[in-house]
């Protein structure tokens, strides 16, 4: 029989290696190389930045159409490489806590303090908590009605990152794949009508750094665990203006891992379409976004109305084909509730919140994120 002493003394032993096994593992993973496929062809992921090679560049965009008959000449480069490395760490990482935990239990010192070393922040995990998804529109010089100043944009991103919150993708909330650190909160940074200065294009073929990408990619590469993403709801038939810089621009999209989704072809009010009309408007912008390489997956719904037969956002079949959107995200609201604990049709009618210092806002909410009255989704 073990006495008490050796036993503390062979459990330190053990939480030691298991320790050191953890940092060893980690140091090895951040260094593999790992090979996906992007775009058909095998490609080595490594620590190291590559430059990007646009290989399309020169090439010309026709972006001539109809309105029924939309066929517009678009790059068809699918899918965006996902960083297995990162995923890696967290499955780690989680384990380790799960093993600590069993040894010494949640209020042990030297339990608390390996956790808190590897968390954003101190809040405890909360899966019930709120999901803040944001809505912008125009980053201009000065703010305005449907425009945010260049400086409350940047504000914006580093009061966001202080209190802990990393930017996911819709697609990353819906099938619960979020890889963002322990202790983090997910947000979900949206734009609609997909306007010049969300993503300009310089004459010398560089990132406007006062566009809202050239913000957000200028504060990643300050803070890598910040990257750019984002979800677009764009307007056909040349998102984001500047015709001859549209294919790098999605281009970029794909590598960043940046989603778009539906905000229909005309941006009218579809509670005074009939059936049709809002079925054409519809199926019409998820087929155009298919030319584009994207499969958007969500819609939000023009001035946050929504149709009289809200039936056909659950899905509806136009010309033979079936459509159906997985969530529709309204203008202005509160933090959403997270997934499963609402209504089954709540996605169809989630609130985002605007970016603005106004009441109800998202300096509002930030303010309450501080003081402890707004308890947001945090990661275990």
């Amino acid at each position: 029989m073990l006495t008490s002493n050796r036993r503390v003394v062979l459990t330190c032993l053990f939480s030691t290696c298991i320790l050191a096994l953890f940092f060893i593992v980690e140091s090895t993973v951040n260094s593999k190389n790992v090979y996906v496929k992007s775009c058909g062809k095998e490609r080595k992921l490594t620590g190291k930045s590559n430059k990007n090679t646009d290989k399309n560049k020169g090439k010309k965009i026709s972006l001539s159409y109809k309105k029924n008959n939309v066929n517009a000449l678009i790059p068809k480069t699918n899918s965006h490489a996902e960083d297995k490395n990162s995923q890696l760490k967290i499955q780690l990482r989680e384990s380790v806590y799960q093993v600590l935990n069993t040894i010494w239990g949640e209020n042990n010192i030297i339990y608390n303090l390996f956790i808190n070393s590897h968390r954003v922040t101190k809040r405890k995990a909360n899966p019930l908590g709120q999901i803040f998804v944001l809505e912008y529109h125009r980053i201009t010089p000065k703010e305005g009605l449907y425009a945010r100043s260049i400086s409350n944009f940047k504000r914006d991103l580093e009061r966001l990152y202080a209190l802990g919150f990393r930017p996911v993708t819709i697609s990353e909330y819906l099938d619960g794949k979020m890889n963002i650190p322990p202790g983090s909160s997910p947000v979900i940074i949206t734009f609609d009508d997909s306007s010049e200065s969300q993503f300009r294009i310089m004459d010398d073929g560089t990132i406007d750094p006062n566009s809202g990408i050239g913000i957000m990619d200028a504060f990643a590469k300050k803070h890598p665990d910040f990257p750019v993403k984002a979800v677009f709801y764009i307007l056909p038939y040349i998102p984001f203006g500047q015709k001859k810089w549209v294919q790098k621009k999605l281009n970029l999209f794909k590598k960043w891992g940046v989603e778009v989704g539906s905000h229909t072809m005309s941006h009218k009010n579809l509670s005074k379409m009939t059936d049709e009309q809002v079925k054409w408007e519809f199926a019409t912008s998820v087929d155009w976004m298919k030319r584009l390489g994207f499969n958007p997956r969500t819609i939000a719904v023009p001035f946050g109305v929504m149709p009289k037969n809200r039936s056909l956002l659950n899905g509806f079949f136009n010309n033979g084909k079936f459509y159906r959107f997985e969530a529709n995200f309204r203008s202005m609201g509160r933090p959403g509730n997270p997934l499963g604990s609402s209504k089954p049709d709540y996605l169809l009618n989630f609130p985002r919140v605007i970016g603005s210092d106004d009441h109800l806002c998202l300096k509002y909410y930030l303010d309450l994120v501080e003081k402890g009255k707004v308890k947001p989704y945090v990661m275990p």
